[in-house]
């Protein structure tokens, strides 16, 4: 049997066709065994990790060039790969895009660590990578430490930097809540990334840093002496939990931290929902707009960062609470209507105040505020 690509029969609209991208896979599984990930958690493949001949990745990318196609996101789950014995055949791929292809561009998937391991950043650019997915999970040593990430903070630093130093996006993906955080690992974080970020923001994306927590997939439930693991009810962490971890309700993270997750919740659900406005908008701006346009991207890293910091002072010093959250929720929608006020008229109000967050008062118990959200309704407790 021949699978065809079926992306040239679909109904797309103009901003879909220019944002089309061609999938396919060259590997599978992951040598590692991170102990947040499902990857390894069960029996999700057959074997722990499998390699495509080059030939049939190569025939997989012509046919869809054939098609018209340039762009390309490579679903490897870890695209090089822990053994080094593997990378003579990666770097035949690369070089023979580079010279048998049309010029491309495409995503991976990848390890800082493997990325240095490899250390074909000039051939990964010319071959047409243009972003990296890093999972980097935290800067903090002991969190990495604690979720068996088997890295090194600075490993992640040094990545970044080189794909900086080539103007290849660095998508870092972040675990901001996870089993060993503390205001403590959160303000390193912080620390870290305002240090990555002076050059190029526009080049990480950081912005994901506001809010993600861990899943803990075989139930257990590990956390320090003398942490919480119980919400409140009040927020909606509480729904967000249930939709990855249905119908659990304790969590792997310290529930303490309660408040302060709400709050970034809440503007990592602005900005996501803005940015997605605002890239669509942007295809058809004028010339007039598109200064602010890209002030606001170029602003954003450096705004989520201020206000998560803010937040996080008046969390340690107990200013920030369950008590206190709706008006300090009040004082963020302040702070980002502030932000947008450079935007293009139309495009400066707020996306999720009127919809999402006017609607708790977290004074009692928390209810979903849309009916059909994460298909809970759907999927059986």
């Amino acid at each position: 049997v021949i699978a065809r690509p079926y992306i040239q029969r679909l109904r797309l609209d103009d901003y879909q066709v220019r944002r089309a991208r061609g999938t396919l896979e060259t590997t599978r599984g992951c040598h590692f065994g991170c102990t947040f990930c499902f990857i390894n958690q069960g029996k999700n493949y057959d074997k722990r990790w499998q390699v495509r001949p080059n030939e049939a990745i190569l025939a997989d990318l012509r046919a869809y060039c054939d098609m018209g196609i340039r762009n390309f996101v490579f679903y490897d789950s870890e695209f090089l790969g822990k053994d080094e014995s593997l990378f003579p055949a990666k770097a035949e791929l690369l070089e023979r895009i580079a010279a048998e292809l049309p010029k491309i561009r495409f995503k991976i998937y990848a390890r800082a660590d493997t990325l240095l391991a490899f250390d074909r950043f000039d051939l990964l650019k010319r071959a047409g990578l243009v972003q990296v997915f890093v999972g980097a999970e935290s800067f903090a040593q002991a969190d990495l430490d604690a979720l068996n990430k088997t890295l090194r903070a600075e490993q992640i630093v040094s990545a970044v930097q080189h794909l900086e130093a080539r103007d290849i996006y660095a998508n870092l993906s972040f675990i901001v809540f996870n089993r060993n955080t503390s205001t403590q690992t959160i303000r390193t974080n912080l620390d870290a990334v305002e240090g990555l970020v002076r050059d190029k923001p526009r080049l990480l994306g950081i912005p994901s840093f506001t809010f993600s927590f861990e899943s803990d997939w075989k139930g257990r439930r590990k956390v320090r002496e003398g942490v919480s693991r119980t919400l409140s009810d009040k927020t909606y962490m509480i729904h967000d939990l249930r939709q990855k971890e249905q119908p659990i309700s304790e969590t792997v993270f310290d529930a303490n931290l309660e408040p302060l997750m709400e709050i970034y919740r809440l503007l990592s659900y602005e900005w996501s929902k803005k940015l997605v406005k605002l890239n669509l908008h942007r295809d058809h701006a004028t010339a007039d707009e598109r200064p602010a346009l890209d002030r606001w991207f170029h602003g954003l890293t450096p705004f989520c960062l201020r206000v998560m910091r803010e937040y996080l002072d008046r969390f340690e010093s107990g200013e920030l609470t369950l008590d206190t959250l709706p008006a300090a929720r009040e004082e963020l929608y302040q702070k980002i209507f502030r932000y947008y006020s450079d935007l293009p008229a139309s495009h400066r109000h707020l996306e999720t105040y009127e919809d999402h967050a006017s609607a708790m008062d977290y004074s009692g118990q928390s209810a979903r505020v849309e009916d059909d959200e994460y298909w809970l309704d759907a999927i059986p407790a």
